[in-house]
């Protein structure tokens, strides 16, 4: 026979258990809710307002991961985007980078503030200000007061303007560039810097720079379908880029500054790239490193560690990044303190920025839809 006691403790527990069930319920359906309104946001902007041929995007709420595939991943064969569906990520390339380089550091391989200059050639002289020189984490949080683009560019196809850019190129303009300011004091986005330090790091791991990403990111979290080039059995699911007047463009190629933007990836490996990043259960002392603020970035309430910029607004913080090249544009985030993820990525240079913003902050409603 229970006692009057355990009666009490048995419905306390049952209280208990219900009322986790029902905030259980609730944050469900909440996350149901938005992915509805993501997707309609999405299919809104691709099919009613043509800003876009095919979207593929990934949400993590609640510790659950869904897909929305929106549009087609080549318009004239009507091949629709899917979780297969092989995108240009643009400069989200650069966590990547910045993860081999912490995952170099954590080995003790190399440290933050050593000086790049030991590890090029002899040939090249990197350019120092007051005696200060280029610094691994210079390059990596964007002081190293190298500008965005090197000025011996050619351009030479305006559709695919990196692909002429050669690594004797590059060598060449660091030899004779002078710096405007000491590295580590001002930040100023460099494709150049993060393209060198993809190319050092390659160089000290001495393999190619695909190589070096498979083997200290890609394959510890499991990533088998992210690659500079996609092999040929996988090409037919390589999506075809649009410009933003919708127009197919040509596939960017990066020989010299590939750690700044070079990768391709689906979005079902994306989804997992994001679920490690914010998990750092794998990788864990890498995943810290670069997600750690080391230096104040451009606007209010903005830093950035290795790569990864973080936002700290109106009693959010959001750790992201973004990409675009000719024909594609990415955007990788989450929000650490409502633990809510998106990855999107679209083959149409029409940025999804505002958008997935709006999802890591519950202000979905705040988008505009056009008609």
């Amino acid at each position: 026979m229970n006692t009057p006691t355990k009666k009490k403790s048995t419905s306390a527990l049952a209280t208990v258990l219900i009322t986790l069930f029902i905030i259980f319920c609730s944050a469900a359906s909440q996350a149901s809710n938005d992915v509805k309104a993501l997707k309609h946001i999405i299919n809104h902007k691709v099919n009613i307002e043509k800003l876009g041929v095919g979207v593929a995007a990934a949400v993590i709420e609640n510790d659950t991961t869904s897909f929305i595939n929106i549009g087609y991943a080549n318009q004239a064969t009507k091949q629709n985007v899917d979780e297969s569906v092989y995108f240009e990520i643009g400069s989200i390339s650069k966590t990547f980078t910045a993860m081999a380089l912490a995952s170099m550091v954590n080995e003790g391989k190399l440290t933050l503030t050593d000086a790049v200059q030991p590890y090029l050639p002899k040939q090249v002289t990197l350019p120092i200000y007051n005696n200060k020189p280029i610094t691994f984490l210079s390059l990596a949080n964007h002081t190293s007061g190298l500008p965005r683009l090197p000025n011996n560019m050619t351009f030479v196809n305006p559709e695919n303007p990196y692909a002429d850019y050669s690594i004797e190129d590059m060598y060449q303009f660091l030899s004779n560039y002078q710096l405007p300011r000491e590295p580590g004091s001002t930040p100023e986005y460099s494709n150049l810097g993060m393209g060198l330090l993809g190319h050092v790091l390659s160089l000290i791991d001495k393999k190619s720079y695909q190589a070096m990403i498979q083997d200290r990111v890609l394959t510890p979290l499991e990533m088998e379908n992210t690659f500079i080039d996609i092999p040929v059995s996988e090409r037919t699911q390589l999506s075809q880029g649009y410009n933003d007047q919708l127009k197919p463009t040509q596939h960017w190629q990066l020989p010299a500054l590939q750690g700044a933007g070079a990768l391709k990836s689906t979005i079902k490996d994306m989804a997992i790239y994001l679920q490690k990043s914010m998990k750092n259960e794998v990788l864990t002392d890498d995943f810290s490193l670069t997600q750690t603020a080391n230096a104040s970035f451009t606007g209010a309430n903005t830093s950035i560690g290795l790569a990864w910029i973080i936002d700290e607004n109106s009693g959010n913080k959001i750790l992201m990044h973004d990409g675009g090249t000719g024909g594609y544009r990415s955007f990788i985030g989450f929000n650490e303190q409502n633990n809510k993820g998106i990855v999107i990525l679209a083959n149409t240079a029409i940025s999804m920025n505002k958008i997935a913003h709006a999802f890591l902050t519950n202000s979905l409603d705040s988008v505009q839809l056009n008609k």
